[in-house]
């Protein structure tokens, strides 16, 4: 069980590293700060084994909606590609030759002595889901069967879920073939007034974004429909520290309570309440308390006792 999670928590850690609107190089980015709830040092979600050697494709799969770069040394663009590519990309951390002792150590660390990158060193592009073809990006289509790289994709899916230790990813799976719906048991949303990409995204197209429905009054519809429904988990993490580092589009990741969050969440499926999120003014929107890492770290041991 403990190996399962660690893997899914290393993949987890690796996407919330490279989600974020990147800065140049656009194949690097700095590894997150470490969340609040590593530093005391008695969390360690880590396996003491490399998982990424039990990964039978050798890297990362990954999906993308970027124009490729003809560009030497750059994979994508910035610019939308309009159909969704599969691939496997190879990821460094740190220096190269670091061990996974030293990796895992270095995430875990509160102050790092040093920046540490996470670098796409190579690209395997699989194809086009052929599902993401249109009739006007129909000339982007690979020639031969077009359901081969989704089919492709899936394999290695498969191929990886084959060894984990924990067997009901195989429900998890035969769910979304159902539909995605059938097997959410809560949707949860951050969300930050500092977030300025989202206000620049607002004045460019004339539209407001998901992500801003912290920034102003609830309607009593909306209030009410939050509070009818209480997998939709609205949070606000404007007040975190390190919110509003840069143009605040990455606090999930530059905020170690917001990721701290994030983790303990898919980690043990705690909920708001038990995490240390409050309510506060009657809004049905969820906000992080003043000792919510102690919160938080009294839920972790409660459930690591059990």
């Amino acid at each position: 069980m403990k190996t399962a999670r660690g893997n899914r928590l290393i993949v987890l850690l690796m996407v919330l590293a490279l989600s974020g609107c990147a800065s140049q190089p656009k194949n690097q980015i700095i590894l997150m700060p470490a969340p609040d709830v590593f530093g005391q040092g008695e969390w360690d979600p880590f396996t003491a084994r490399d998982p990424v050697k039990d990964i039978p494709y050798g890297g990362i799969l990954y999906a993308t909606d970027r124009e490729p770069a003809r560009k030497e040394g750059q994979y994508y663009r910035d610019d939308r590609g309009h159909v969704l590519r599969l691939g496997v990309a190879r990821v460094t951390v740190g220096k190269e030759g670091m061990t996974w002792d030293e990796a895992r150590r270095i995430s875990m660390l509160k102050n790092r002595p040093e920046d540490y990158p996470l670098k796409v060193t190579a690209v395997q592009e699989i194809g086009i889901l052929d599902r993401s073809i249109n009739v006007l990006t129909d000339s982007l289509a690979e020639k031969g069967p077009r359901q081969l790289p989704g089919e492709q994709f899936a394999a290695k899916v498969n191929a990886k879920l084959a060894i984990s230790q924990v067997k009901d990813v195989f429900i998890f799976g035969s769910y979304l073939v159902d539909g995605i719906l059938a097997v959410v048991e809560s949707l949860t949303v951050y969300a930050s007034t500092k977030d300025k990409a989202l206000g620049v995204s607002q004045w460019v197209f004339g539209r407001e974004r998901l992500g801003q429905i912290v920034s102003k009054d609830l309607t009593e519809d909306a209030a009410g429909y939050l509070r009818r429904n209480s997998k939709l988990v609205i949070v606000n993490a404007t007040d975190t520290p390190g919110a509003d580092t840069g143009n605040g589009h990455a606090y999930f990741r530059q905020s170690p309570s917001t990721s701290s969050d994030i983790l303990a969440t898919l980690m043990f499926g705690l909920k708001p309440e038990e995490r240390g999120l409050e309510q506060t003014g009657g809004r049905p929107i969820w906000t992080f308390s003043a000792d919510y890492i102690d919160k938080l770290r009294a839920a972790l041991e409660k459930v690591r006792s059990k």
